[in-house]
C-alpha cells in the first residue's frame, strides 16, 4: 500500500497537531514496513521531525509551494497523489482534496467551527463551516480525538455514517530528557498551581487569574480577622505558554511582571525539559479552557501524579474523571476551589493521580490508525 500523508503539521514544531502526528508516525511507519509512506507538505519539514525521513519506507515529496494550505490542497495535491500512485491519503489536519481519487481518512481534533464559533471567527471559521461537512461525509474514515468530538460531529453534521467515526485518543510518554529548572526560576515557585497552554481566549486563563486574585484577597482578609499570622500564604500561580491570538492586553499584563507581587508568574516558551520540571514540582494543574478537542495537559499532570482543577466542559468530564471542576465563566467558583486546594488538610485527603501508560500509549493510537488505513482502502474499493 502507498500511503500519502498531509505532513504540513511537521513544518511547525510544538503545536498539538505536530506532536500528535509525530508520535503516531514514530510507531506507525515501522509497524507497516511493507508499505510506503509519502509525505506531502508545501513547507519544509522542521529539523525536529526530519528523522522520520530516515525510515527506508518513507519518501518526502520534493514539491514546495507558496500557495496557502487550503488552495495547495485543492490545486496541487490531487496531481501529486496521482504521480506517486497513492492508495490512501491521510488528511491529518481536517483537510482533504475535494477531488477524490484515492481512499481517504481524515483527523478531526474538534468541531469548534460549529460548537465554539467565538474561537474561530472570520475567514477561518467560515472556511471550516463550509468545508467540514463535505470532508467528513466524503472521507472513508474519520479519526476523532475524543468521544466528545465524535458526538459533536454526529450532532452537527447530517448524513454521516456513524460506523466511520473512530475515536483515537492521543498517547503520552514521559520525556526522555531530564527535567530542567527554567532559567527564570523563582525561589517562591514551590508546590505552585500550574496552567499550561497558548495565551488565547479559548484557553481562558484570565478566569483563573481573576479567581486567584479574588482568592488571595479573601485569604488575606481571613488572616486579619483571625489574627493568625503564622499561616502560609496561597501557593503561587505559574502560567506556562506562548502568545496566541486576540489576547494582546492580557498577554501584555502577564509579560509585564506586574502580577508577580500577587504571586502570579508567567513562563514563556518553556522547553520540553522545563515543562517536565514544572509538572514535577507543581502542586495542582488548573485547566480552564472554554473548548477543547481533548486536553493533553491532563494526561501530563496525571503522569506526574498531580490532581487537576478543570473547566466543567464535556471533554474534560470524559477524560478527567475524579478531578475537581469549575464553571469556565465563574471566577468566584475558581476562587473558592483554589482556597480549598491551598489548604494542606484538604490536599492530604486527595490521592495522587496515576496514568496507565498502556491505556494511553502512542503505540495503541498507531494501531488504531493502521486499522483505519486498511478499512478506508477496503471501503473505497467496495464503493468503486
Amino acid at each position: 500500500m502507498i500511503i500519502g500523508i498531509d505532513a504540513r503539521a511537521l513544518a511547525f514544531p510544538g503545536t498539538g497537531n505536530a506532536r500528535y502526528l509525530h508520535q503516531v508516525l514514530r510507531y506507525l511507519i515501522p509497524m507497516r514496513k511493507k508499505d510506503t509512506f509519502v509525505f506531502f507538505s508545501h513547507r519544509e519539514i522542521h529539523p525536529e521531525y526530519q528523522h522520520l525521513q530516515e525510515y527506508p519506507n518513507v519518501i518526502l515529496d520534493p514539491n514546495r509551494s507558496k500557495l496557502p494550505g487550503l488552495i495547495w490542497m485543492q490545486w496541487e495535491v490531487p496531481a501529486l497523489l496521482e504521480a506517486h500512485k497513492v492508495d490512501v491519503f491521510w488528511g491529518t489536519i481536517t483537510l482533504l482534496p475535494l477531488k477524490k481519487t484515492t481512499a481517504q481518512i481524515v483527523n478531526f481534533h474538534d468541531l469548534n467551527s460549529f460548537v465554539a464559533r467565538d474561537t474561530m471567527e472570520g475567514w477561518t471559521g467560515l472556511q471550516h463551516r463550509l468545508m467540514n461537512p463535505r470532508i467528513i461525509r466524503q472521507a472513508d474514515q474519520v479519526l476523532c480525538l475524543s468521544r466528545t468530538t465524535r458526538e459533536h460531529i454526529r450532532r452537527h453534521i447530517k448524513g454521516v455514517e456513524p460506523a466511520k467515526l473512530t475515536v483515537v485518543y492521543p498517547g503520552f510518554e514521559m520525556p526522555e530528557t531530564k527535567p530542567a529548572r527554567p532559567p527564570g526560576f523563582k525561589s517562591t515557585w514551590k508546590d505552585f498551581l500550574l496552567m499550561v497552554g497558548t495565551i488565547e481566549p479559548r484557553k481562558n486563563q484570565k478566569v483563573v487569574v481573576d479567581g486567584y486574585r479574588h482568592a488571595r484577597a479573601r485569604y488575606q482578609a481571613s488572616l486579619k480577622s483571625r489574627s493568625d499570622t503564622g499561616r502560609k500564604g496561597l501557593p503561587p500561580l505559574l502560567i506556562v505558554g506562548r502568545k496566541g491570538w486576540k489576547n494582546e492586553e492580557f498577554y501584555a499584563l502577564l509579560k509585564s511582571g506586574a502580577l508577580e507581587k500577587e504571586g502570579i508568574y508567567f513562563l514563556e516558551g518553556a522547553s520540553e525539559a522545563e515543562l517536565a520540571w514544572c509538572y514535577k514540582n507543581s502542586g495542582y494543574l488548573l485547566f480552564p479552557s472554554k473548548h477543547e478537542g481533548f486536553g493533553l495537559p491532563i494526561l501530563e499532570a496525571f503522569a506526574y501524579g498531580k490532581n487537576c482543577l478543570l473547566s466543567d466542559i464535556e471533554v474534560f468530564r470524559e477524560i478527567g474523571q475524579g478531578c475537581r471542576f469549575a464553571a469556565p465563566t465563574d471566577f468566584r467558583e475558581w476562587a473558592r476551589q483554589i482556597l480549598e486546594i491551598a489548604d494542606p488538610k484538604v490536599r492530604s485527603k486527595e490521592k495522587p493521580r496515576k496514568l496507565n501508560m498502556k491505556d494511553w500509549s502512542w503505540k495503541r493510537a498507531a494501531r488504531q490508525v493502521s486499522r483505519a488505513l486498511d478499512d478506508s482502502l477496503r471501503i473505497h474499493n467496495v464503493k468503486n
